[in-house]
């Protein structure tokens, strides 16, 4: 009795673990893919290839050149390609471009620590202007001057900010 509870019980041990050992290749690629955004504009690229990439896809977004975003997207994400028309690219381009003029129209008015100016380009729905208000935006400038600093001497380093599982300010911390 107890020898054949003992084998049933190392065969049900045996299939589980069977079983765990044959899910392993499948999340360690679903993992991979969540790393680099699933689903998103980079997925099915390597870490490497999005880094190397990157740069070309952003600056062809940011200057409207469906031709080079197609040719940067070639080399990880076939299916990306293939389903993004030149009108919806124009359309990404577009959103990608007005970010850009947002954050320069933010980073201008905390530079010249104008709160009326953040706080327009910040725009009326951001959870930020419920923080930030007049009487401590002096302290919201420290801050984020703090944090270019931060950066600066991050590089002097050679640990400047990374990809981390923490986001971009971590500084190898979080990794």
């Amino acid at each position: 009795m107890k020898k054949s509870l003992f084998i049933w019980l190392l065969g049900i041990a045996l299939f589980a673990g069977a079983l765990f050992i044959g899910t392993l290749p499948a999340s360690a690629a679903s993992f991979a893919g969540n790393m680099m955004g699933g689903r998103g504009m980079y997925a099915g690229m390597s870490f490497v290839q999005s880094q190397t990439d990157r740069s070309t896809i952003e600056s062809a977004l940011l200057k409207g050149d469906y031709e080079a975003w197609k040719t940067a997207m070639q080399s990880g994400n076939q299916k990306a390609v293939s389903a993004i028309t030149q009108e919806q690219f124009s359309a990404m381009a577009k959103r990608v471009q007005d970010m850009q003029a947002k954050r320069l129209a933010v980073d201008t008015a905390i530079k010249n620590k104008d709160y009326d100016a953040w706080k327009n380009a910040v725009g009326t729905q951001s959870p930020m202007t419920q923080k930030i208000t007049a009487s401590n935006f002096n302290r919201f400038v420290q801050m984020q001057e703090l944090l270019q600093q931060a950066q600066v001497i991050g590089q002097e380093l050679g640990v400047g900010p990374g990809i981390g599982m923490a986001g971009p300010m971590h500084f190898g911390f979080g990794r």
